[in-house]
């Protein structure tokens, strides 16, 4: 850990830090980046109380302030690039260890790369006997049981953005090269581990493909395959700095299968038969029918020719194939919640570090920014400045009609001037909550709206009186949701000439999915049957679909509970799927369910 904060801290130029990159005595082979966070808030709180000036004053004993802010390390040289900072002047150390945080909290404005930087398994869960992890304990992804199996992995990546899926991929295969290299797998002639890559062409251009997979991989059983729509897109943008990594993956793809595309002078070359010259390959491969293939092979045995390029036609259509004669039903539902559920794992498990990564965070952030009271300006009420105005300004906007660049699917220590919430908190203009994995949410108190003079009215009006911090996150996830996908909507809608208040109404506009008005409902007391059977005889009435929001899975279980003398069809009360639960809701007053911390996802 600590030689990680003197990566970030030093220049780049300064190599020593490598030399240890994880300390053989105090550190540890990984930690999670809550952890690390945690060791720079150290270094910084501590190190803002040492004294350069006093270094030499012999009545000054300021060893344990050093003891307190440098991690422990077993390399003095290490110990003392860290100590340098702290010789710095406290304006110059609270840049540097300020730039510090910046960069590592950066990683949480995506959550989901955050909480993978929190994995950390314990080494509890070893297995010696089986030289892995232990599987019942942690999900994980076992290469060591899929290679020594006859077993089809598929990756989908979909759901990542371009770079965001290029970065997970390389490290896949980082991660697989070396597990090929170090687990053991078969030693037989006939075994081999395949990698397909579709849409390659990016990834192929890394140092892992091209220097290691390609030219080495089948020293391992490896066999790789590239799949892209022409050779010539490897080269990308940059075709110069490309053009090596184009030329390996053309001398060391022993096999390739080309369709009618544009050849150039480097894949003519690569296809070099004695037969055949390079202006002969292009038109070869120009002329060929849709559906027909230009394939080179390797040698069949030592010390032969290659064969003659071959021209392919292709299968007729497998069955089950959308486009075949008939339809094998789908299986990909269910095999991919049995996989999620035995090799990923999410924010509620114990592999995750939510203690260092989110409260402790959160925590800290609050007794950091404790120490704001002494910087407020006295002469305004409370010692309340322009910055605590902007916070709760903020807040304000944020439950009533949103803030340009955020939405409730993030927590508010994202909002700016969040580090004056504790103390807001603490003076009684703020009420807190969490949400999810221990996020921070907050609502302004009578005392903050006699302050800012606004209340939690949106610009529609029909603010409800009395509700708790949850419900009104809940209303206005609701109210994105439904405005991201282009209806007009308002919050705590009362119609005209009709004793009923809805907590959104979304009208259909003809750029919504669906041309049916939403009637919603956020309901935190789903518990409560009384309550729950009045509020579906409201809006089973409503000209449209009836839509319940509650927080979570348990509170799904229990308005379930309350409407099931209002359903007719059987529910499964434990179902943990919302969308399977609303293809079963089909009432007048009960269409479609979601939960708030789906929401928050979505928005």
């Amino acid at each position: 850990m600590d030689c990680r904060l003197t990566n970030i801290l030093c220049n780049r130029s300064t190599d020593k830090s490598h030399q240890t990159n994880f300390d053989e005595e105090y550190g540890s082979d990984y930690f999670s980046i809550g952890k690390l966070i945690q060791t720079a808030r150290d270094y910084q709180k501590w190190g803002k109380k040492y004294d350069p000036d006093k270094e030499d004053d012999p009545d000054v004993d300021q060893s344990h302030i050093i003891d307190n802010a440098v991690p422990k390390t077993s390399d003095p040289q290490v110990r003392d690039i860290l100590i340098s900072h702290l010789q710095k002047d406290e304006r110059q150390f609270t840049n540097t260890t300020d730039a510090v945080l910046n960069r590592i909290r950066k990683l949480k404005e995506r959550d989901f790369i955050w909480d993978m930087l929190s994995y950390e398994v314990g080494e509890e869960h070893w297995d010696d006997s089986t030289g892995w992890y232990d599987k019942e304990d942690i999900p994980m992804l076992d290469l060591k049981s899929i290679h020594n199996s006859n077993k089809v992995l598929l990756i989908d990546t979909g759901n990542l953005r371009g770079e965001s899926s290029e970065i997970f991929t390389v490290l896949f295969l980082s991660h697989l090269w070396t597990s090929v290299q170090s687990i053991w797998t078969p030693d037989r002639d006939d075994y081999i581990a395949n990698v397909i890559i579709e849409e390659s062409a990016n990834i192929a251009r890394n140092e892992i493909v091209y220097q290691e997979l390609l030219p080495q991989g089948r020293e391992s059983n490896l066999s790789l395959g590239l799949i892209m729509q022409y050779p010539e897109q490897v080269l990308g943008e940059n075709p110069r700095e490309n053009r090596r990594a184009y030329k390996e993956i053309l001398n060391n793809v022993n096999t390739k299968i080309i369709g009618n595309v544009a050849t150039d002078d480097l894949l003519a070359e690569s296809l070099f038969h004695e037969d055949l010259d390079g202006d002969e390959i292009k038109d070869r491969i120009a002329g060929l029918k849709r559906g027909e293939w230009v394939v080179q092979l390797p040698s069949y045995a030592f010390d032969e020719q290659k064969p003659e390029i071959l021209t392919l036609k292709p299968l007729p259509i497998p069955p089950g194939h959308s486009e075949g004669p008939f339809n094998v039903t789908a299986r990909a539902d269910s095999v991919r919640s049995r996989s999620r559920a035995r090799m990923c794992v999410g924010r509620e498990s114990d592999a995750v570090d939510t203690l260092t990564s989110h409260e402790r965070t959160s925590e800290t952030d609050e007794s950091d920014s404790a120490s704001d009271h002494d910087l407020t300006d006295d002469d305004s009420p409370d010692g309340i400045t322009h910055k605590h105005k902007s916070f709760l300004d903020l807040v304000f906007d944020a439950l009533t009609d949103g803030v340009d660049g955020y939405t409730l699917g993030s927590p508010m220590s994202a909002l700016p001037f969040s580090n004056t919430a504790a103390f807001l908190v603490d003076e009684g203009f703020l009420e807190k909550t969490k949400l999810g994995n221990n996020e921070l949410y907050y609502k302004p108190t009578k005392k903050a709206k006699a302050l800012i003079d606004r209340d939690l009215s949106p610009a529609s009006g029909g603010e409800k009186g009395g509700e708790s911090l949850t419900h009104r996150i809940g209303v206005r996830l609701v109210a994105t949701y439904y405005e991201q996908q282009g209806y007009d909507v308002e919050m705590y809608y009362n119609p005209e000439n009709w004793n009923a208040l809805h907590d959104v109404y979304a009208k259909a506009t003809p750029e919504s999915p669906e041309n049916t008005d939403k009637f919603v409902e956020v309901e935190t007391s789903p518990e409560k049957r009384g309550h729950v059977e009045d509020d579906y005889e409201t809006l089973a009435t409503a000209p449209g679909d009836a839509v319940w929001v509650v927080e979570n899975v348990p509170a799904s279980e229990d308005l379930l509970n309350s409407l099931s003398g209002c359903i007719s069809n059987e529910i499964n009360t434990h179902d943990r799927n919302f969308s399977k639960i609303s293809e079963k809701l089909d009432e007048p007053g009960a269409s479609e369910l979601l939960s708030i911390n789906n929401l928050r996802d979505d928005v």
